[in-house]
């Protein structure tokens, strides 16, 4: 049962009952102001002996034997009161019980009166009978017992005083039969009263009960979902028809910057959103309220200090029954998200830009070999339009192949992940055949699987071979007729070998001219594969970033919650659950080092050159690759204290040095330990990178800084790592060396200046 909570009417004597029951309570109040009235009644019936038995010229005997059970009864009342005060409520109940009873009957045993004035002390008893109901609060058979007890005490007086003078047998037997009848009366009507109030009683118990519980449980949700909402990132808001605010959680206050004051005098969501969109916001209302859907709307957001901010809010209607009362809804603050679109739009702008400006035909495919895009090369070539190529194969839209060959370079995609170099034929939409050289690999982009490939036409040059070919044959068959007349045809001979001389001039500059477009293919693939992987790096890093700065926030956020609440509720247990809350701020701390890392990462700041710090960005690369060498590898900091700040791209140098560390830790297959030392002298900065690990092959140092030159397995690596290092350390005017042996471990040396000629 629930405490009743009002006990501002209980005495003084009664504090000990103030967290019981209501009924409790007034039964407690009912023996206390019984006893007070008792204790009053056997003080002014001792008095009034007193004063009889003075004036009555024969002082009774009598008087002593019924003042003396007075004076008693008056001592009792008061332990019965001091029990009372302890909350012994049914030991002092039936205490009460029994004084009165007891000491009604001894004044009527010892009673020496008239047989009228010995006989209505019998009132007494009835009317202590009739309050059996009020006192017992379990038992109900006591009520019975009690009735049947003073009938067998009514039998045993009667038959005690069956000598009283002045009444008659028969007189006698009728009073003892009336008195009997009318305490069995009493008894049965007290505890059928008592039943009746019993049921009552549990009846209004259980609703009072049921009623408690569920405000109790309306508030526990109301505070839960207000706890809830406090929490989420979002805001949460509730206003009346008129667009006044009723509620809005704590995201809400500070996305807008007002106070809960503010919304408590009065805050109206047309305040929050600038006057230009507020005919737009009616317009939306309007449709809301007819039940329509507006799939969230956009509106630029106000805040209190007049700054904006784009916002999206999503609303319905609060009915009750069929007539709206309000709306409520959720408010995304999308700056974030605006500002990702935009610089996702000018990536994406780049990426077109220096695709198109390739003069070498690319696409890019599915694993089903559907284009995904294509530059202005390959329309150029193939006579097709963007509308008609997006989506389909190359067999749909015309365009035939070498059906043996397609198979062999699907074949080495799915095997090496790359083709490279490879010669082959293909017939466009006119049945023109061009020979083309295949360049391909299969790269990853937003987690998928694509195929880029670039097809350089060689068409010319092979038509041109074969021209040279023939050519070579037909003057080789001249010499051989000109020879038998050797002697005549000097002159003529020698005319031909000057034609000869100058085709092959010719050749030869048409040779440099095909090794250079070969070079600057490679340095355009180079630049696209880095370009490409970058992009996708920086989208997905800044996604993750993005992604785990959320439930960071509800983990620290719900983290602190629970710590305020235990200090608020059950502060006793704090000091124990200190450690796990100090473990879980420890853990976030550890994430959000790992994001801020990513983000060092990703940022790109071409050709953005400041004060960076080598330690900084070492320590950074290593919390990027903590998961790939943490519990295996051993990282050894011989760092130099003074080491000066260096003028340079910290995001490159990123690039470098986490190339670098990744190709150390996968050198050294189970344990093994990377030493990185600092050195500074003069106006130059070293770093040593050295590992234990596999090393490379004398033979092969020459080439690791090669473009497409690895040492790993097939798909393991492209070879671009070193290649992309050197020329990040060149920007800087550094310089990096190698030294290594086979099976005894690498070392790498960077030469960075502190101040480089920009």
């Amino acid at each position: 049962m629930k405490k009743n909570p009002n006990t501002n009417h209980l005495p003084a004597l009664l504090n000990k009952y103030a967290e019981s029951d209501y009924i409790l309570q007034q039964r407690a109040k009912f023996i206390y102001y019984l006893c007070i009235i008792l204790g009053s009644t056997a003080m002014l019936l001792i008095g009034f002996r007193l004063l009889s038995g003075f004036i009555s010229p024969v002082f009774d005997q009598s008087l002593k034997v019924v003042v003396l059970p007075l004076t008693s009864h008056i001592f009792i009342i008061l332990l019965c009161l001091w029990l009372l005060r302890k909350g012994y409520y049914n030991f002092t109940a039936n205490l009460i019980l029994l004084l009165i009873m007891v000491t009604n009957w001894l004044i009527m045993f010892f009673e020496k009166q008239s047989p009228l004035i010995i006989l209505d002390n019998v009132v007494y008893i009835l009317a202590v009978l009739s309050m059996l109901p009020l006192i017992f609060t379990r038992r109900k058979s006591m009520i019975l017992v009690y009735t049947a007890i003073n009938i067998v005490i009514l039998f045993v007086f009667m038959h005690y005083y069956k000598s009283l003078s002045g009444i008659t047998r028969a007189e006698m037997w009728d009073y003892l039969v009336d008195v009997t009848v009318t305490m069995a009366l009493i008894g049965i009507v007290g505890y059928t009263i008592y039943n009746i109030n019993k049921t009552a009683l549990d009846k209004a118990e259980s609703d009072i009960k049921k009623r408690i519980d569920a405000e109790a449980a309306l508030l526990k949700s109301e505070k839960k979902f207000r706890d809830m909402t406090d929490l989420l990132p979002q805001t949460i808001y509730e206003s009346d028809l008129n667009g006044k605010l009723t509620y809005i959680n704590k995201a809400g206050t500070n996305m807008f910057g007002y106070s809960f004051d503010d919304v408590a005098v009065g805050l109206n969501v047309f305040e929050t959103i600038i006057e230009a969109d507020h005919e737009r916001v009616r317009q939306n209302i309007g449709k809301i309220t007819k039940g329509e859907s507006t799939h969230g709307s956009q509106y630029l957001g106000k805040r209190k200090d007049g700054t904006t901010f784009p916002m999206q809010i999503y609303s319905s209607v609060i009915m009750d029954g069929n007539t709206p009362m309000g709306f409520r809804g959720v408010i995304f603050d999308v700056s974030d998200l605006t500002k990702a679109y935009e610089d996702l739009q000018k990536r994406d702008e780049l990426f077109r830009t220096l695709v198109d400006s390739s003069p070498i035909a690319i696409t890019l495919s599915d694993l089903n070999e559907n284009i995904i895009l294509g530059n202005k090369a390959f329309y150029r070539e193939t006579g097709l339009t963007p509308e008609k190529t997006i989506g389909k194969c190359p067999w749909e839209l015309g365009i035939k192949g070498n059906i043996e060959k397609e198979k062999w370079i699907l074949e080495q995609l799915k095997t090496n992940g790359y083709v490279d170099n490879f010669e082959t034929e293909v017939w466009y939409a006119n049945n023109v055949k061009h020979i083309i050289y295949v360049f391909a690999a299969l790269i990853d982009i937003n987690n998928q699987k694509v195929n880029v490939r670039y097809n350089i036409n060689v068409t010319e040059k092979k038509m041109l071979e074969n021209q040279i070919r023939e050519y070579t044959l037909k003057l080789e068959d001249l010499v051989k007729e000109r020879t038998a007349a050797l002697a005549s045809t000097m002159e003529e001979l020698k005319s031909t070998n000057e034609e000869l001389q100058s085709t092959n001039d010719e050749l030869y500059r048409q040779r440099e001219q095909l090794e250079v477009t070969l070079y600057q293919l490679r340095e355009t693939q180079e630049q696209l594969i880095q370009t490409e992987k970058m992009a996708s790096l920086g989208i997905l890093t800044a996604g993750v970033a993005h992604e785990i700065n959320n439930p960071i926030n509800y983990i620290c956020n719900g983290s602190v919650a629970i710590e305020n609440y235990i200090s608020e509720h059950i502060p006793e247990h704090l000091e124990n659950l200190k450690p796990l809350f100090e473990a879980i701020n420890t853990g976030v701390e550890r994430t959000t080092d790992i994001v801020k890392s990513l983000s060092s990462y990703s940022r790109k700041e071409k050709f953005a050159f400041h004060k960076c710090q080598i330690h900084q960005i070492l320590e950074n690369c290593l919390t990027i690759l903590y998961n790939q060498y943490k519990n295996r590898i051993e990282i050894k900091r011989e760092f130099c204290e003074n080491l000066p700040e260096i003028h340079a791209n910290e995001s490159t140098l990123h690039q470098a040095f986490l190339n670098i560390l990744t190709n150390a830790i996968q050198a050294i297959d189970n344990e093994g330990m990377i030493i990185i030392k600092t050195e500074a002298e003069k106006e130059t900065v070293s770093i040593s990178i050295s590992d234990n690990g596999k090393g490379v092959k004398e033979e092969d140092l020459s080439y690791i800084f090669d473009p497409f030159f690895t040492t790993k397995d097939p798909g393991k690596g492209t070879g671009l790592g070193l290649s992309i290092v050197q020329r990040i350390v060149k920007e800087h005017q550094g310089s990096i060396n190698c030294k290594s042996r086979l099976n005894h471990g690498a070392e790498f040396i960077v030469n960075l200046p502190v101040n480089p000629q920009l």
